[in-house]
């Protein structure tokens, strides 16, 4: 565009903006309006959002501390009633189609749904946000809701309770829909929109002849330069003639791009020294953390392993047998627990020395790693006594186990095994299992010592199960 094309844009009508202004002067009604309606709208949707979950949390509330007692006690049959009855209530604007109960394991207990709805397929991908936000609420404290849309263009709002009763026993979900209230809030939403559209293109309408001369050119000058100058073109410059506030804004806008060139380009040449900085820093910094994560990693294996034997340690032990006792209490599967221990070893470490005692504790670790199952836990009990926790098994195949490992250490060749008072080295074993023998960690954990005791009183080198046998050579030792 030339000048003298550009010229005949700009008015004559005076030398002050605020003059010119004058001319705008329904232009802080024009805001007004916007930024009125804008908030009316806002604080309707809000509003009506608001009363949708009101009424949801109204209907589904009461419901969490029956639930929860009837989960304290496990009389889990009252659930589907508790359900069934809310399904039926009817509230204002809502409507509750469907209900459902976890537990606090995540594991769904109850669930009603309405006569006329239709459960959404596992695994649709309409589904993943629905079943993200179930996984946040299952561990949230509070309630929490979700709204999404649902079939034939109808509004579902989600809704989580917390069962507390006490404790808390799970979590209550609901599906609502919301879509009378939804409709309602368009509809008022489409009556605000309408009226304040034309208001506003009225006004719009009388002012843009005015502001297109008096303001509208010179600013767009302005915006179109600033543009060229952020994709790049340092060199460009505003053309407002006049000596009002905006031609004022123009020369100093030119003259501040003109030092913005200057200094960007020596910005430039400090960015690319700071860069290479930046990316020293950054492959040591990478160093540093791979040394750190090994340390980490090494300190979580010395925490966890016997330094002598390579096996777990009895700390790590006990905690894996607390963990697979709870685990049995939610899905019950057998588990056996084998104690082994080295018959004579004091006689061995006497006559060889501590070392050599060592390298044997090695020994029988290495054959039994061999000897169990990749499943199984070994770990050293202290001094010369290993357990063994073999998983999923039941008490008769644990016995097999047993005598198997007894059978590998007879038969192994150990340095010294030949000065033993049994001619060889041996180990006697005690098992346990659980539940057919004991009710808890520590107590299979006893049952399983008990019979260890009971095989070095019969002679050693042998395995004996928890059992009457075991009882009755208690007794006889007692008597003697």
């Amino acid at each position: 565009m030339s000048q003298d094309r550009r010229r005949t844009w700009i008015p004559t009508l005076g030398t002050s903006i605020r003059w010119r202004l004058t001319f705008a002067t329904a232009i802080p009604v024009l805001i007004v309006l916007t930024v009125a309606g804008a908030l009316l709208v806002k604080e309707t949707r809000e509003r009506y959002a608001q009363v949708a979950r009101e009424r949801a949390w109204t209907h589904l509330a009461p419901l969490a501390v029956p639930c929860a007692r009837a989960m304290a006690v496990h009389a889990l049959d009252r659930l589907d009633g508790y359900l069934a009855e809310a399904v039926n209530v009817r509230t204002e604007g809502v409507r509750l189609l469907d209900a459902r109960i976890y537990d606090s394991l995540g594991d769904q207990v109850a669930s009603v749904v309405a006569g006329d709805f239709a459960l959404p397929k596992e695994g649709a991908a309409s589904e993943d946000s629905l079943e993200v936000w179930r996984r946040q609420a299952l561990r949230s404290d509070t309630g929490s809701w979700l709204e999404k849309p649902g079939p034939n263009g109808t509004l579902q709002l989600h809704v989580s309770v917390p069962t507390i009763s006490a404790l808390r026993w799970g979590t209550l979900f609901a599906t609502f829909d919301v879509s009378g209230i939804h409709t309602e809030a368009q509809r008022t939403q489409a009556w605000m929109i309408g009226l304040i559209l034309l208001v506003t293109l009225t006004l719009m309408f009388t002012l843009r002849l005015a502001l297109a001369q008096m303001v509208v050119f010179p600013v767009d000058e302005l915006a179109r330069t600033a543009g060229s100058i952020r994709d790049g073109q340092l060199d460009a410059r505003a053309w407002v003639p006049g000596h009002d506030e905006l031609g004022r804004l123009a020369r100093d806008f030119n003259a501040m791009a003109t030092e913005l060139e200057t200094y960007t380009h020596s910005l430039e040449l400090k960015v690319e020294e700071r860069t290479a900085e930046v990316r020293r820093k950054q492959r040591e910094l990478e160093r540093v953390n791979d040394r750190l994560a090994d340390a980490v990693e090494e300190l979580e294996r010395l925490a966890t392993i016997d330094g002598l034997t390579g096996v777990f340690n009895r700390r790590h032990f006990d905690e894996t047998l607390a963990f697979e006792f709870r685990r049995g209490e939610r899905s019950p599967h057998p588990f056996c627990v084998i104690m082994i221990d080295v018959d004579h070893f004091k006689v061995y470490n006497d006559t060889n020395g501590h070392q050599e005692g060592d390298v044997a504790l090695q020994l029988v670790a290495k054959l039994l790693g061999e000897h169990l199952r990749g499943t199984d836990f070994l770990a050293r009990y202290g001094g010369e006594e290993f357990v063994a926790l073999l998983l999923d098994t039941p008490k008769e195949s644990g016995l097999r186990v047993a005598e198997g490992l007894r059978a590998a250490i007879a038969m192994a060749d150990f340095p010294c095994g030949a000065k033993q008072p049994m001619g060889r080295v041996t180990a006697s074993m005690g098992v346990a299992a659980w539940p057919s023998d004991a009710r808890g960690p520590d107590e299979v954990l006893e049952c399983a010592d008990r019979s260890l005791y009971a095989a070095k009183r019969l002679g050693r080198n042998r395995v004996m199960g928890f059992g009457p046998a075991v009882v009755e050579t208690e007794d006889e030792s007692r008597g003697s």
